[in-house]
């Protein structure tokens, strides 16, 4: 069974054993504070609530706009362009933060975890570290890791593998997110249909069978309106390929957005779509689906919440006429397209709360702070 604490978290009581107040260090990358932005910025907002201190450390040209700063003191370091040049980084994050009493350091991703590592070993501090991947590149762990946390069930067996990481300080919290209380989608039966699909624009293959799947829409008279949301070296392919295809009227490319800017669009969508396949927890996707809008995703294998034919609809990767047909199954039974959108939120009420995954992280550090580090 996966190491969690769901039991302490349904209890909003947190034993704390010791006096000496808790004062952590969260430490993120720039790619990491992009992707995970809605989560880290509910967890930071849930701690606020609690009676501890901490300070959230990123490199200096991360956007940290999801950060409630003040109260929260950011510390930024110059990102290294080399490993040889990580001590300056550090250097930067010691000098902030040696004699205040830290108690733990949290990498909220693995991106984060070489200058956690760094810290930890010059001012010898504990660490955990949240894994969103199902190649985490965690190979072993030194004695001041406490923790690590996997995002998802099939990130958290993946993780159990890795016979050098002891079963003991693998933890499964799930990430939170806030969802809409209903459905979203088809809510005025007369207007347009908005489906958005979303993420990497690097590989052609995948945005092209979606392309050709909105032609198939529009040829069968389906009153709709396409967006594709994201970026990459596959675009000006993709823009060629939507003239050829005479979409450029119904279709519109509007480039990767922030997480606010990401979810009024998922407001204002019917359908969500994800053609790239991922082995890491896709926030956007979880974004969609918790914002009410019907998912259609493919190859998202690190992604618990998906699950086929009850919480969201599968395809094969880069399959046109698949995509196609499942869109087509949405678009002609909204009611269906309502039930699937119910049963996502029901189940991401259960496994995704932000404060679910607030109460449990608290648990960890508070169970990691009060207790002695092993012995080597």
């Amino acid at each position: 069974m996966p190491s969690n604490f769901n039991n302490n978290a349904s209890s909003n009581t947190l034993v704390k054993i010791s006096t000496k107040p808790l004062r952590l260090l969260l430490a993120s990358s720039s790619k990491s504070l992009w992707n995970l932005a809605p989560v880290i910025r509910h967890l930071t907002v849930g701690l606020l609530d609690e009676p501890i201190q901490f300070f959230f450390t990123c490199p200096s040209d991360a956007d940290s706009a999801n950060i409630p700063s003040p109260p929260i003191q950011i510390i930024r370091y110059p990102k290294p362009i080399l490993p040889i040049f990580r001590n300056k980084a550090t250097d930067t994050i010691v000098e902030q933060i040696e004699g205040i009493g830290i108690s733990l350091i949290h990498a909220l991703d693995t991106d984060s975890l070489d200058i956690t590592q760094a810290v930890s070993a010059r001012l010898d501090l504990d660490y955990i570290v949240s894994v969103y991947s199902l190649h985490p590149n965690i190979k072993h762990c030194d004695i001041r890791c406490r923790a690590i946390t996997a995002g998802s069930e099939p990130i958290y067996q993946n993780l159990l593998k890795i016979h050098s990481l002891p079963d003991d300080i693998i933890h499964l919290i799930r990430p939170g997110v806030h969802q809409a209380s209903e459905p979203t989608c088809f809510v005025k039966p007369n207007q347009t249909v908005a489906i958005v699909a979303g993420g990497s624009l690097d590989d052609y293959k995948h945005f092209a069978a979606v392309l050709e799947a909105f032609y198939r829409l529009k040829e069968t008279h389906h009153d709709c309106i396409f967006f594709i949301v994201g970026e990459g070296s596959a675009e000006r392919h993709l823009r060629k390929l939507t003239n050829e295809l005479k979409l450029t009227e119904d279709l519109t490319f509007i480039g990767y957005k922030s997480a606010d800017e990401l979810n009024g669009i998922l407001r204002a969508a019917d359908i969500y779509v994800s053609p790239v396949p991922t082995d890491r927890v896709d926030i956007n996707l979880l974004s969609a689906m918790a914002a009410g809008v019907p998912v259609v995703a493919a190859g998202a294998r690190a992604c618990d919440f998906i699950i086929d034919g009850q919480t969201a609809l599968t395809f094969q990767p880069a399959n046109s006429a698949e995509i196609t047909e499942k869109l087509s199954s949405l678009l002609d039974d909204h009611d269906f397209a309502r039930r699937l959108v119910q049963n996502a939120l029901a189940h991401l009420k259960e496994n995704h709360s932000p404060s679910k995954m607030t109460a449990e992280m608290l648990q960890l550090y508070y169970s990691i702070t009060t207790s002695k580090r092993p012995a080597e």
